[in-house]
């Protein structure tokens, strides 16, 4: 690729040499077009990037340096919402890694918009920062605070929570997961029984599993949520009041709420950076992070990186 090529050129360049690469590790089902809408928001986004650097006269995306793409997001901070800053970082972050062919990190902390900060929720991600959840969990009684902790670990609906329970007592189903789920992440294994039925694994710290074991009731009891019945094992905080005590808390201390579905993707988006880490490619990382979410088709992961 030469460098007069439009900026354009360029990005679709790009984001088919990491879609090629990415398809050699890929799992899917015969006929289906796997992450289309992610290809396509990259490509967006390169072209943005390469549009900088023709404009700044710093070369194309085939010699673009980490050092270049940082100065690229400081800019962009000023001038987006966070959504698209995010999807900016993510993209540069991903050519960046396939151009190098290892893993360069361009960590979420450090790239915050300075555009409409906390009002309009639709230029921003539905991502809290952990100093935000904890702000939010020093507002909520004991029985809640500890509810949002087993989903901020867990990534586990609010609903969910509420069917938490130990494999022995509840197995999860028998479906094609794979064996690297949590990998890399210590604690204990329970089941929660989810959407359609489904019922999977799901993994918390030992101090977060001693809190909840200390709230187990004497005997199992039955629930309604939403106009649904289930078994409760453990008096913790769940379902619609949780969510509702949640959004209320988030509301009074930052002014604003993602909603507590906000901490799945925060689980969603932390998992899939430690797993990067560890070196797995982005593909796979997604595949992995699906199921534990209680998922099976990766493309899915598409509304948690947002």
């Amino acid at each position: 690729m030469s460098s007069f090529r439009s900026p354009e050129q360029q990005a679709h360049w790009a984001a088919v040499k990491m879609q090629g690469h990415n398809a050699k590790s890929e799992r899917q089902t015969p006929g289906e077009q796997s992450s289309v809408g992610t290809n396509r928001n990259y490509e967006q986004s390169l072209k943005q990037l390469a549009r900088y650097l023709h404009e700044t006269r710093q070369g194309d995306l085939r010699s673009v340096e980490e050092k270049q793409v940082r100065e690229f997001l400081e800019k962009q901070k000023q001038e987006v919402g966070q959504k698209q800053l995010d999807q900016h970082r993510q993209a540069s972050q991903a050519w960046l890694s396939h151009k190098s062919e290892q893993k360069i990190k361009i960590p979420r902390s450090e790239y915050k918009t300075q555009l409409d900060e906390s009002k309009n929720l639709a230029n921003q991600s539905r991502i809290y920062e952990d100093q935000q959840v904890d702000r939010i969990q020093s507002r909520l009684t004991y029985k809640n605070e500890l509810g949002v902790q087993i989903a901020r670990e867990t990534g586990a609906r609010a609903h969910e929570v509420g069917t938490i329970a130990r494999p022995s007592e509840q197995p999860p189903n028998d479906r094609g997961w794979r064996n690297d789920r949590f990998e890399g992440k210590e604690g204990v294994t329970y089941t929660v029984h989810g959407k359609g039925g489904l019922v999977r694994e799901v993994k918390m710290s030992h101090e977060t599993a001693d809190r909840l074991e200390q709230q187990r009731r004497d005997q199992p009891i039955t629930e309604k949520d939403r106009g649904i019945n289930f078994t409760s094992r453990y008096n913790v905080g769940c379902g619609q009041s949780l969510s509702q005590a949640f959004t209320r808390a988030s509301k009074s201390e930052l002014g604003w709420s993602a909603g507590l579905h906000g901490l799945r993707h925060v689980y969603a988006q932390d998992r899939l950076d430690k797993m990067q880490e560890q070196g797995y490619t982005y593909t796979e990382a997604r595949e992995v992070v699906s199921q534990e979410v209680g998922h099976f088709r990766e493309q899915t992961m598409e509304e948690y990186e947002k």
